[in-house]
């Protein structure tokens, strides 16, 4: 299955297993030292145990890095869609809760798979905010039936091409 990530998040993805790599290393050392010098057996050497766990849970992150690196998709995003919420897109948005009578203003630029960060208003594709605004256009409104707020409408108000157009 594909996971769309922006240029910057394939890089950060990279750095990431790179980092993975170093601590597997560093860990894989440290185990082989608890092994030869720490107990002659592994019932006799519970921090041999303890790292032999750890390194074992730490190639299964790298193992799924690794595959999520072989199924991404770089979006080149050298113009933002103004037409419909799609990776790169800026957009404004009305979120009503019918059930609270509240209603929201909100920005978001839509990016990749793990890329989310609240902080600077950017919002991963494949979250649940994400999924219902994608593919949206302006003035289009979606419905959501929550459990927890029942119905809740988001109306697309506007895209933008860049963050200084919002300002």
């Amino acid at each position: 299955m594909a996971v769309y990530v922006t240029k910057e998040g394939r890089e950060n993805l990279l750095d990431e297993l790179n980092r993975l790599y170093e601590e597997l290393k560093n860990l894989t050392e440290e185990k082989n030292y608890a092994y030869n010098n720490c107990g002659d057996t592994w019932h006799d050497n519970p921090t041999f145990n303890e790292l032999e766990q750890r390194e074992t849970r730490m190639m299964l992150r790298v193992s799924e890095k690794q595959k999520m690196l072989k199924e991404v998709v770089v979006i080149e995003i050298s113009n933002r869609n103004l037409e419909s919420v799609s990776i790169g897109s800026i957009v404004k948005f009305e979120k009503n809760i019918t059930k609270k009578q509240l209603t929201n203003i909100e920005m978001w630029e839509i990016v990749g798979h793990s890329e989310s960060n609240p902080q600077n208003k950017k919002l991963a594709y494949d979250t649940p905010l994400g999924k219902i605004l994608s593919n949206m256009k302006k003035d289009e409104i979606k419905e959501i039936n929550d459990p927890v707020n029942g119905i809740t409408k988001y109306k697309i108000i506007n895209f933008f091409s860049s963050w200084d157009e919002v300002k």
